[in-house]
């Protein structure tokens, strides 16, 4: 028997990270007020705490102990899990153990997932971690629903044979954003928000900001990481906060999302070039995995390959103002439309009552 739509729907979600890691933030806690409105109460518990991510980014050497606190704590939500019309669970329960134990732990349960985090486990030099390469696709198996952030990870639960994938993009609250109302300055600011771990993918992107800035006042933005200045171009680097992301466009003119091209990008969400476009700012992303999706390229910003030449003359046509605020007019009403919280909420909500229902006699 299907519940009756007036129902309240119980819902246990466990995440990987508390609310200052990115994931967990975009794929599940911004979400629990919204769905709140709308009948879906969520209970979140996060395997890590703040301070684990604090000390990661800090580079600090883990604390197994938060670890195995984590896992403990992990243990005692599960045994409340019954309590619950259904489990939402972000990742995974137990990183390093077998799909087994959510077969086992949980009965009804959505899969969320963001990145391509099967990778992490097929591409391990560890062989006790390899053994496990085919975690995630037994996990999406199991699942009642697969909420995949992107077409590439919902073809893979597909593949899987997961039953119900999907589509659920990553996405932000629009409306928090603030554009920018400050006159056009000289020096044009491009802009970066990542951490230590994917400021990697900017360095390929230093010689055209020497070739940049050789012709005009360049200012490189680095939120959440280190970037060593350079000889044409200067740089001013901002700790991360939520607060700052929903303010990039007082500190940037230009947002810029470069990846590589591999398995692991592939699984990757765009969520940086969706934060530039909800930000009213116009974006030059790689032309890869999801960007391709979000982006409208010549609308919205500008994807480019690997050439150096390619991201110059990109930024080089962003530097107009006028330019600057066409593209960043169609990337915030993009955002509004397809990427906001507004925009998906329902599908999440109506994705949790489907796996609750599931099965129900």
């Amino acid at each position: 028997m299907m519940r009756p739509k007036e129902d309240r729907l119980s819902v246990l979600a466990l995440t990987r990270y508390a609310r200052n890691g990115a994931s967990s933030r975009v794929r599940v806690l911004q979400f629990i007020e919204p769905l709140r409105s709308r009948g879906v109460d969520v209970h979140a518990a996060p395997l890590l705490d703040e301070s684990y991510l604090n000390d990661l980014y800090g580079g600090r050497r883990t604390n197994y102990q938060k670890v195995v606190a984590g896992y403990v704590r992990r243990l005692l939500r599960l045994a409340e899990a019954r309590r619950f019309d259904v489990v939402w669970v972000q990742k995974e329960l137990f990183p390093f153990l077998p799909a087994l134990v959510e077969r086992r732990l949980l009965a009804r349960f959505v899969y969320d997932i963001d990145d391509a985090w099967h990778l992490r486990y097929a591409g391990s030099a560890n062989r006790f971690a390899r053994a496990l390469a085919s975690k995630v696709p037994e996990t999406m198996r199991a699942a009642r629903v697969v909420f995949a952030g992107n077409r590439h990870l919902q073809a893979l639960a597909a593949a899987s044979g997961a039953t119900d994938a999907r589509h659920v993009p990553s996405v932000v609250p629009v409306h928090e954003y603030t554009r920018s109302d400050s006159p056009p300055s000289k020096v044009l600011r491009v802009g970066w928000v990542g951490s230590p771990s994917t400021v990697k993918y900017l360095d390929a992107l230093r010689p055209a900001f020497e070739t940049l800035g050789r012709v005009r006042p360049l200012k490189l933005v680095v939120v959440g990481a280190s970037f060593e200045r350079g000889e044409h171009f200067c740089t001013e680097e901002l700790p991360w906060s939520e607060a700052i992301e929903k303010r990039l466009a007082t500190r940037f003119d230009v947002g810029v999302m470069p990846l590589s091209d591999d398995e692991w990008t592939k699984g990757k969400c765009a969520y940086k070039a969706i934060q530039y476009m909800a930000s009213g700012l116009p974006v030059v992303a790689s032309n890869v995995g999801a960007n391709r999706d979000v982006i409208a390229d010549g609308v919205s910003g500008r994807l480019v390959g690997d050439a150096t030449e390619q991201w110059t003359q990109a930024l080089q046509e962003l530097a107009v103002e006028e330019t600057r605020r066409r593209f960043g007019d169609a990337g915030r009403e993009r955002a509004e439309r397809r990427y906001s919280v507004n925009a998906v909420v329902e599908k999440v909500a109506q994705g949790l009552r489907d796996a609750a229902d599931t099965g129900a006699a």
